[in-house]
């Protein structure tokens, strides 16, 4: 099993929290990018695939755990989108 399985599995268990890192590399397996709106952005990040398919969440500060609601709110846009 690879690492991006794992992190998908683990993603659909649900857990507490989540590295934010762990979550980007699941979105980016799927083709998605993450977006800044340049050094002004703030916290704030999408990730987008090229069929214009968006997610908008708040990157961590000052440590890298997004908590449950988060990690519940990227599993639910997944499985949305067909891809888990």
């Amino acid at each position: 099993m690879s690492q991006i399985e794992k992190l998908v599995e683990r993603l659909n268990s649900s857990p507490k929290t989540m590295k934010f890192s762990e979550v980007a590399r699941v979105l980016e397996s799927f083709g998605y990018m993450m977006m800044t709106d340049g050094k002004t952005s703030g916290s704030r990040v999408k990730f987008e695939n090229e069929k214009g398919h968006t997610l908008s969440l708040h990157k961590p500060h000052p440590g890298d755990e997004i908590l449950k609601y988060v990690v519940m709110q990227v599993r639910d846009f997944l499985r949305k989108e067909g891809l888990i």
